[in-house]
């Protein structure tokens, strides 16, 4: 009978214990019926963070996980522990789901730009655009845009026309010029560059060659008649205004000189500038003409002499100094 009980005391105990684990197996998850943020509304200025929590409602329930996400990334970020990010003016929400339930809450973020600041365009070399820039025609420059906040902005670029702005680079590219009293010229055309809080800078580009061209290393103006001796090779040059006084060469490989009769001159790009030469033993006119991209527009003319006489038997035109 000892046997008897004692076998049965054990059989009893290992029923009890299978009880209890079977007991804890079946005991069913406590699903989150909340979810709680310790604001539903922020506001903060550009570059400002903020901390916000969550809270999982009942506390014994079986998954608490948060997962952060915002409605507008522009605007503001969040991170995985609720740290939230201002980056741009604007709205968003910042939401809070706990998976398991598949319940949220939100938070109302406002953004504010931290003050009115002053943007500030420059070259490459650091002058400042101020009311506008000159150019030549299919000239290309850096810009720098920075503000007086020491805050990092998103810029865009307002242009329309014949002007480009790509990551900062200015292009001026190549339209349709006409020659207006002796002064070949594009007209001048508005820029403007925005930040993402709605501030700018607007400035004109004036995309323009000066009236004056170099014949030699003397200057003349478009439209006037030269003369020069048969035989003889002369450098050509156009000139660009740069808005500071200044006038300087345009790149030769920006534009074509061409000649209305290449059998008495003709033109050649050497050693990067443009060279007129003449033949030998011959004399006559011819009209020069410029070409940018697809226009074309007269220049000058010029009247080649064999052996001018300075005297003035040629005294209608300017003397080419030899």
């Amino acid at each position: 009978m000892k046997h008897v009980s004692k076998t049965i005391a054990i059989l009893s105990a290992v029923a009890a214990i299978l009880i209890c684990s079977c007991t804890k197996q079946q005991e069913p998850d406590i699903i989150a019926d909340n979810v709680v943020l310790n604001l539903l509304s922020l506001d903060l200025t550009v570059g400002q963070t903020a901390s916000l929590t969550a809270s999982v409602r009942p506390e014994n329930a079986t998954d608490r996980t948060i997962r952060w996400s915002s409605t507008k990334e522009s605007v503001a970020v969040v991170d995985a522990g609720g740290k939230v990010t201002a980056l741009s003016r604007g709205h968003t929400y910042i939401v809070a789901l706990n998976p398991a339930s598949g319940l949220k809450a939100s938070c109302l973020v406002s953004v504010t730009s931290a003050r009115a600041y002053t943007i500030t365009v420059t070259t490459e070399d650091g002058a400042e655009v101020e009311e506008g820039i000159h150019t030549y025609p299919g000239m290309s420059l850096k810009l720098n845009v920075i503000s007086d906040d020491d805050l990092v902005h998103q810029y865009g670029w307002d242009v329309s026309g014949e002007v480009t702005v790509e990551e900062g680079i200015l292009g001026t590219g190549i339209g349709t010029f006409v020659p207006a009293e002796g002064y070949l010229h594009y007209l001048p055309q508005d820029i403007k560059v925005v930040s993402e809080d709605g501030f700018f800078k607007k400035f004109t580009v004036v995309n323009n060659i000066s009236s004056e061209f170099l014949f030699g290393n003397t200057g003349y103006d478009a439209g006037t008649g030269l003369t020069t001796r048969d035989g003889r090779n002369t450098k050509m040059a156009l000139l660009w205004d740069d808005g500071n006084g200044n006038l300087l060469e345009v790149p030769a490989a920006k534009y074509t000189l061409e000649s209305s009769d290449e059998s008495l001159v003709s033109f050649a790009r050497q050693d990067g500038n443009w060279m007129m030469s003449s033949v030998a033993g011959r004399n006559g006119e011819v009209n020069v003409y410029v070409i940018i991209g697809e226009a074309r527009t007269g220049l000058c003319s010029v009247s080649v002499a064999i052996n001018p006489d300075y005297n003035g038997s040629i005294d209608n035109f300017p003397y080419e100094e030899y």
